[in-house]
């Protein structure tokens, strides 16, 4: 600083005279300047003169202290994970025109933090330092450490199928933070940790997000979509086979292709099976259809059954018939057993040939009536001969009064046959033409209560003739 205004006292005085008497003042002045370091300095009185005074000189003492020089710290800031940057000072309080290379010690700079240290604030602390000229006022700085921004890396396959298995999701953080996962729809799929499992088809959105903690800021959130394809299901109707006339069998189908142990219940709306088959259709292969089959999680493709509708048995017997001895055989006649679809003979493509061996010549006796050939696209022929007997001219007038009753018919337990001649016995034939039962010791009646219902063809014989008749059971 500048120096101050010298002033001196004066004693010794007469008369009551003060300073201002005097001729000429001392000059006062001292070798201190400005630039001058602390310490003391004399201040020194001379060349007064007075007519009426002589004088004498003391010294004074002009005390240079050190000034006051503020040193603070500046406050700095890093990233987490980074040195500590170069820590710098701020002086204020320097005198002529001085800066810190006139310092003769500067202060220590120390801060606890270092690279390791979390995110937060630290002291930037300054001890020690001195110099001859300047007592130091120091201010402690703040070192911020602040949290560092993390990015998050999550990629995912865009596109999964229903009944694929649980998978893992792998992303990170580049902060090496624990990465948490979460769906948008867990109706599609459920999230535990970071295994994803696959609940329904759909669509739905898979977050990544990691927190904030002490020295990182949380992750900005990373979002991927996920689309659950439908599985795929393969539909195949059962083939099925049944004879021309009946009515359609129920269609059922095959599905493969489940997943997660699924079954056919849970599929939202079954397949529509079909066939353009009727009960009129004729022989042949007619194709199985399915379609229009729904469901949240499956897809389906078709692929056609089949229905093969085979030819129904038609049983074609010869009527057995009788004439007598040297005439001309009688016109042959069928009955028919089996007809669908209330068709008859004249439905038929080609009728079966009847033949017989006997001619007018031929002697009394029995003679079969014989069916062969004869086709048709809807029916299988059973064919039942028949017999022709052929009576002597001196019994005709016996036989001729022979009448065979049977009934009831239907019937249901019991069948009666009525004849006025002796049975020898009696034979029932099933439509396909196989015997079944065979009575050598009939009375009145034959139990059938053990057949079942359907039409039958019951031949009895006597000692003169056989004859064939059409019976129903009905049970």
């Amino acid at each position: 600083e500048e120096n101050p205004q010298l002033t001196c006292v004066i004693s010794g005085f007469r008369n009551n005279d003060t300073q201002g008497v005097i001729d000429f003042l001392p000059a006062v002045f001292t070798d201190a300047t400005i630039n001058s370091s602390t310490g003391n300095y004399s201040i020194v009185a001379k060349n007064a003169s007075d007519q009426n005074y002589n004088f004498e000189y003391q010294n004074g003492n002009l005390e240079i202290t050190k000034a006051i020089l503020t040193i603070a710290v500046e406050d700095k800031e890093r990233k987490y994970g980074e040195e500590n940057p170069l820590f710098t000072l701020l002086y204020s309080g320097f005198k002529n025109d001085e800066n810190e290379l006139f310092l003769d010690e500067l202060p220590v700079i120390g801060c606890d933090a270092n690279e390791n240290s979390p995110a937060g604030l630290y002291d930037i602390v300054l001890s020690s330092g001195s110099d001859k000229n300047y007592n130091y006022r120091l201010v402690n700085g703040v070192l911020s450490i602040n949290k560092l921004t993390q990015t998050i890396t999550f990629g995912i396959s865009s596109e999964k199928t229903y009944g694929d298995p649980d998978f893992i999701l792998q992303a990170s953080a580049d902060s090496n933070l624990p990465v948490t996962f979460e769906s948008s729809n867990t109706d599609v799929v459920t999230i535990s940790g970071n295994i994803l499992t696959i609940k329904n088809a759909g669509t739905t959105y898979i977050t990544a997000s990691s927190l904030e903690n002490e020295n990182y800021y949380a992750a900005n959130p990373v979002q991927q979509q996920l689309v659950i394809n439908k599985a795929l299901l393969t539909v195949k109707p059962d083939d099925f086979s049944r004879e021309y006339g009946e009515e359609n069998p129920q269609l059922t189908c095959a599905i493969s292709g489940f997943k997660n142990n699924d079954t056919q219940s849970v599929i939202d709306f079954l397949p529509a099976l079909s066939t353009d088959a009727t009960i009129n259709s004729n022989t042949g292969n007619y194709s199985i259809v399915a379609k229009n089959a729904s469901d949240q999680n499956y897809s389906f493709e078709y692929q056609d059954g089949n229905l093969e509708i085979t030819k129904a048995m038609l049983t074609i017997a010869a009527e057995d018939k009788e004439r007598k001895y040297g005439e001309e055989n009688p016109l042959f006649t069928l009955l028919y057993s089996g007809f669908k679809n209330n068709e008859n003979e004249l439905f038929l493509n080609e009728l079966p040939v009847i033949t017989c061996d006997a001619d007018e010549n031929s002697p009394a006796g029995l003679y079969d009536i014989v069916l062969s050939g004869g086709s048709d696209k809807n029916y299988n022929y059973k064919l039942m001969n028949g017999k022709l007997e052929i009576t002597g001219v001196n019994s005709l007038a016996q036989i001729s009064k022979l009448k065979i009753f049977v009934y009831p018919n239907p019937a249901r337990n019991d069948l009666f046959i009525n004849s006025e001649g002796f049975i020898r016995r009696v034979e029932i034939y099933n439509q396909s033409g196989n015997c079944i039962l065979i009575d050598n010791n009939v009375t009145e009646k034959i139990d059938v209560s053990s057949l079942a219902n359907g039409v039958y063809f019951i031949r009895i014989f006597t000692d003169e003739i056989s004859v064939t008749r059409e019976v129903i059971v009905k049970q």
